[in-house]
């Protein structure tokens, strides 16, 4: 037993000292350079500090994020800790702060679940100060003879709680949404659509609806909002037909697990299932971009610009966050002209952009959990 041990300690000292000889040459030779972003953490990796006599008090601290940044491997040792250890053998998510892990994988946003079970929640005040702000967007358009429509994709917990962790429960008294929601209905020019009972009868049709490893709809869900706000457009808009399922085809490619898989890490180790859509004859062409202002601290372009050139349809202009992407094929091949733009937790209306653009109509579209966001409350 003591000659067993002893062998332990001898092999156990030459892997630390293996380590820090790695360690200790890769600062020496540079054989290993980590990237300047990690994508996972989304974010830039510390820099390394220069030396300034007169600045040498936070030297020390910089030098510990840089070394701690950039240690050999330290992105590969974290992609082996979050997938074979937390996913794999602890079947647990290595980063439940953030994201959690349903039944059959279906992954759901952390950030969500206070919004879901009541534990966010706004008065009376506020919420009459959120419909305030919209029924402002309406009378805006309204007054320049702009037809203005209004959705909000519900979140994906709400289409699918079968998939949520056991812990999760909704509010019984009905979350910050309803009660907004509520409230927007009763304001008669605010031309809200609302979408979560048409997606609830799609959804039976058995194709999901959002992806398992994102927070945001998918082509097919996308497609189902779309027929609800070309019920209304049409009526005002006669010469838009709206696409009808023989108008495109569908793939299924297996893809990389998409936003929720990227921040637990965990994109070598879970898949998804994509769904691509392809318009048959499609008209539609790519247009010149504006050079409108990028939102500020975005990833994303500031505009899209989509056009077929014909004249007996008319001009749309869509402000939107990121939901916009997987249902743009759609509304590309009914008008004359679409001009997207991202405007991600302002949703403002934008009145150089309109009076550049001189669009017929304009869709706002704003993803559930981020209504609060129009009067300034984080979601």
């Amino acid at each position: 037993m003591k000659r067993t041990r002893h062998i332990y300690a001898i092999l156990l000292s030459l892997v630390f000292f293996a380590l820090m000889t790695f360690v200790f040459m890769n600062n020496i030779f540079h054989y290993y350079t980590p990237p300047e972003i990690s994508i996972y953490e989304n974010r830039y990796l510390a820099r390394k500090p220069f030396w300034d006599i007169n600045r040498a008090d936070p030297y020390p601290r910089a030098f510990e994020d840089y070394y701690n940044d950039h240690f050999p491997y330290r992105l590969n040792l974290n992609d082996f800790n979050a997938g074979i250890i937390n996913y794999r053998i602890l079947h647990k998510s290595p980063y439940p702060n953030k994201v959690n892990i349903g039944k059959n994988n279906w992954l759901f946003f952390e950030l969500e679940r206070p919004l879901y079970q009541g534990d966010f929640m706004i008065d009376s005040v506020q919420v009459a100060a959120v419909v305030g702000e919209m029924h402002k967007r309406a009378e805006f358009f309204r007054k320049k003879g702009i037809k203005f429509y209004f959705i909000s994709p519900p979140a994906k917990q709400e289409l699918y709680p079968e998939f949520l962790p056991s812990r999760f429960y909704r509010c019984p008294t009905g979350t910050v949404t309803d009660k907004i929601m509520a409230k927007m209905k009763q304001d008669t020019t605010i031309p809200y659509i609302d979408l979560k009972q048409p997606l609830l009868e799609a959804k039976k049709r058995g194709k999901p609806l959002y992806y398992k490893t994102d927070t945001h709809w998918n082509s097919w869900g996308a497609y189902f909002g779309y027929i609800e706000v070309m019920k209304r457009m049409s009526r005002d808009f006669p010469s838009m037909k709206p696409l009808a399922e023989s108008d495109f085809t569908m793939s299924y490619p297996v893809i990389k697990g998409k936003n929720l898989v990227e921040v637990m890490n965990l994109t070598n180790y879970i898949s998804d299932e994509d769904v691509v859509i392809n318009v048959k004859n499609s008209v539609t062409k790519t247009g010149k971009l504006h050079n409108y202002p990028k939102h500020p601290n975005s990833v994303f372009p500031g505009e899209y610009v989509r056009y077929t050139g014909d004249a007996s349809k008319p001009r749309l202009m869509v402000i939107s966050d990121s939901f916009v992407y997987s249902i743009m094929p759609f509304f590309d091949e009914g008008t004359n002209k679409t001009v997207y733009i991202y405007d991600t937790g302002f949703y403002g209306t934008n009145e150089n952009i309109v009076d550049d653009v001189k669009p017929d109509m304009v869709l706002m579209i704003i993803y559930e959990p981020h209504l609060v966001n129009l009067i300034g409350i984080p979601n």
